[in-house]
């Protein structure tokens, strides 16, 4: 019969920062994946649903990561109504967006190991949910 050990999880090496969280990406219409993000898309097509959309695809000429869906697009499985123009657009307000997001005064240090020893959500006092939804917001879970 295997026995474990029920012990606390190890505590991280450190506090990670949101810049640790997200890496660099080259497109932010895509985020480099090819796929235009959800997000930007509903700023142009408000009325867009992934569930029952086609997805559209990233064709920022500086990007190209759009291409490698040539044979969704063939087969009409991907919306190519997206300009370079509005690629470009979208990677402009992405690029700002994270930009504002990552700047000294709205970047919070998260103490991972305070997230992972904290029992439940119905003994948090309000302070502290209402400090960790911030945190969990500026890396974009809450998104």
């Amino acid at each position: 019969m295997l026995k474990f050990s029920l012990a606390p999880a190890p505590a991280p090496a450190k506090a990670y920062k949101l810049e640790d969280l997200q890496p660099d990406v080259k497109c932010h219409c895509c985020n480099d994946t090819g796929k235009i993000q959800p997000q930007l898309i509903k700023m142009a097509i408000p009325a867009y649903n992934p569930e029952t959309d086609k997805q559209p695809i990233c064709q920022r000429m500086q990007c190209g990561l759009g291409l490698k869906f040539i044979t969704l697009i063939e087969m009409e499985m991907m919306d190519m109504r997206f300009s370079h123009d509005m690629c470009e657009e979208m990677h402009q307000v992405g690029k700002t967006e994270k930009e504002n997001l990552t700047k000294p005064e709205n970047t919070n240090v998260i103490d991972l190991q305070e997230l992972v020893n904290r029992k439940s959500m119905k003994k948090y006092r309000k302070e502290d949910g209402i400090a960790e939804a911030k945190a969990w917001e500026a890396i974009g879970e809450n998104a």
